[in-house]
């Protein structure tokens, strides 16, 4: 029984098959006893406190669900970043703060497992991931079909479909992975041609600003995405993960990012 434990992994159980249930929030012990756990942290979620249920309950292997985007953007980041790159310490949004801190207490608990031979701990630093408007802020600009753009800069995006975060997990679990891995997708396009390919509008300068603080406060404006990542792109190297995973993503890139366009018809 594999058991699903946070929000938003409905393409995650459908890769995963038969034998996949939604946990409750929290699971009880019942639930977890001797299970295979995909976890996505929640903002609220008490990372401890997970590992603790899990570890009294027996569970088998627990995937975690992060994000690449907890690297953090800095204009002193590497052009592709591995998994000795530790979390940023300082974020804006606070939803992505809880998720690096979560992230930075699992990745730990990963290498201890790891050490001991201990039940496998396995987390997942997925690149941006699209394939629904719920499945990150890119993916929601996108769906909006405006995007607030930098001047000056036309940041390269890496994008993978929420299909490939879920063949990836069932591929963690194939092969039994401890530690901590990046997952990125088919490839990356600059944002430019990733709005034009999507078939959204890229708003940039004052109109930019406007359409950001609208969309922070609901009226209908683009999507707010941090304007760090606009300049500093944080993108991955995934190399340990397909060698140790044997795995390719099942989505083509024009695949991946035709998907937007799709959903707006």
């Amino acid at each position: 029984m594999t058991l699903l434990w946070g929000d938003d992994l409905s393409s995650v159980g459908r890769m995963l098959g038969e034998g996949t249930a939604a946990a409750g929030d929290p699971p009880t012990a019942d639930e977890l006893a001797g299970a295979d756990v995909v976890y996505r942290p929640g903002a609220e979620d008490d990372p401890d406190d997970v590992l603790r249920r899990c570890a009294d309950a027996g569970v088998g292997q627990l995937v975690v669900l992060s994000s690449a985007r907890v690297y953090g953007a800095s204009p002193g980041n590497d052009m592709q970043l591995d998994e000795s790159t530790e979390p940023a310490s300082s974020f804006d949004d606070p939803d992505l703060a809880a998720l690096a801190e979560a992230d930075r207490v699992l990745a730990r608990a990963a290498a201890t497992a790891r050490k001991r031979s201990a039940s496998g701990i396995t987390l997942l630093r997925p690149v941006h991931v699209l394939g629904d408007p719920a499945a990150s802020t890119l993916a929601r600009a996108l769906d909006q079909g405006r995007i607030r753009t930098a001047f000056g800069f036309d940041p390269i995006m890496q994008v993978i479909h929420r299909d490939d975060v879920g063949s990836a997990v069932a591929a963690a679990f194939r092969h039994r992975l401890h530690g901590v891995f990046n997952v990125g997708g088919p490839g990356a396009l600059p944002l430019s041609v990733l709005a034009r390919e999507a078939g959204a509008d890229r708003v940039g300068g004052i109109g930019g600003a406007l359409a950001d603080l609208a969309g922070r406060v609901g009226l209908g404006g683009a999507a707010h995405f941090p304007q760090t990542e606009l300049q500093y792109p944080i993108n991955v190297s995934d190399a340990a993960f397909r060698t140790a995973a044997r795995w390719e993503p099942i989505c083509s890139l024009p695949e991946t990012v035709a998907w937007s366009e799709g959903v707006r018809r």
